[in-house]
């Protein structure tokens, strides 16, 4: 492992502050492509500036911290002491590894729609992959770009998404077009085209077994024993998924039971994140009043003694 480029990409001067001493800023505030997101960067980087035999490249957001909490000198250290991958990744997002039989069922949840349409792209690209049928588990399972892949891995991830680009750019139904192009999510404002693209990298894995990747929360366990109600869900979690795995296509029964104990579990978990969520903005909110308090306080101590 000669060399690690690792880019991260901001979109406005102010989010350059958020950006990380290990990786190298990549300026991106043209943004020429904006709904395509960081695979535009991909392609056409790919294109100009060929991985070389002895490099590691990736391209992260400007969110990497806020989003993973870790510091990109720790993950940079991460790919330097565990040597011999093919493409290392960070899922801020790990637990929806164990939520979700895969990444497709995951964005249905959250964006109706989107396993019909890439299900049929699939079938239109005679790509034999059938993503109702797909197990993701933890070492495959990624829900944005944050990968860091040599060059073996990057042919085969372009070879595998150029054509679905092309395909998305050229060949669209007038239906197809009108469900691609609508806004996908109800915080972000974005089509449905950044939300499948970033699902390829977890689809790609699980087809190409050539290829070796390592998961930092694989090396970097974040759920204590010490937590048990966490612990617990998330042992059975892991139970689950390792008998989809080996039972999924032929085992109804078992197909329904980890169906049954994930929509248990997604409601308790969801359930819980909304009020550390409203308790968040709750305390937020509190902060911003009492500012606001503090300043008009000392306001008043000014106004008093210049009038004295």
């Amino acid at each position: 492992m000669n060399h690690i480029s690792i880019y991260q990409i901001y979109y406005k001067q102010d989010q350059e502050s958020f950006l990380e001493e290990a990786f190298k800023p990549y300026n991106n505030i043209s943004n020429e492509n904006p709904e395509w997101h960081e695979y535009w960067i991909f392609y056409q980087n790919y294109k100009k500036y060929p991985i070389q035999e002895s490099e590691y490249r990736g391209y992260l957001s400007w969110k990497f911290r806020q989003k993973t909490q870790v510091h990109g000198e720790n993950f940079k250290n991460f790919i330097l002491q565990n040597p011999g991958y093919d493409v290392y990744f960070i899922n801020p997002f790990y637990m929806n590894a164990f939520l979700f039989q895969n990444v497709w069922y995951q964005a249905e949840y959250y964006h109706p729609g989107i396993m019909k349409f890439v299900q049929n792209l699939f079938y239109k690209l005679n790509y034999e992959v059938d993503i109702y049928k797909i197990v993701n588990t933890e070492d495959n399972t990624l829900f944005c770009n944050y990968w860091i892949g040599n060059q073996r891995f990057w042919k085969s991830f372009m070879d595998f998404t150029v054509p679905i680009y092309n395909y998305i750019n050229n060949s669209l139904t007038k239906e197809e077009g009108e469900f691609i192009h609508s806004r996908a999510d109800k915080q972000i404002n974005a089509s449905y085209i950044a939300f499948i693209m970033e699902r390829m990298f977890s689809t790609l894995m699980v087809f190409n077994k050539d290829i070796s990747s390592l998961s930092y929360h694989k090396i970097n366990r974040v759920i204590s024993p010490k937590d048990k109600a966490a612990y617990f869900v998330f042992k059975n979690l892991e139970i689950v998924k390792a008998l989809e795995i080996k039972n999924l296509n032929d085992d109804k029964s078992i197909q329904n039971l980890s169906i049954a104990f994930r929509e248990t579990v997604r409601e308790y978990f969801f359930k819980i994140n909304e009020k550390i969520q409203f308790i968040s903005k709750f305390i937020y909110k509190l902060r911003i009043l009492l500012l606001g308090f503090r300043l008009r306080l000392k306001s008043k101590k000014y106004l008093k003694i210049k009038g004295n």
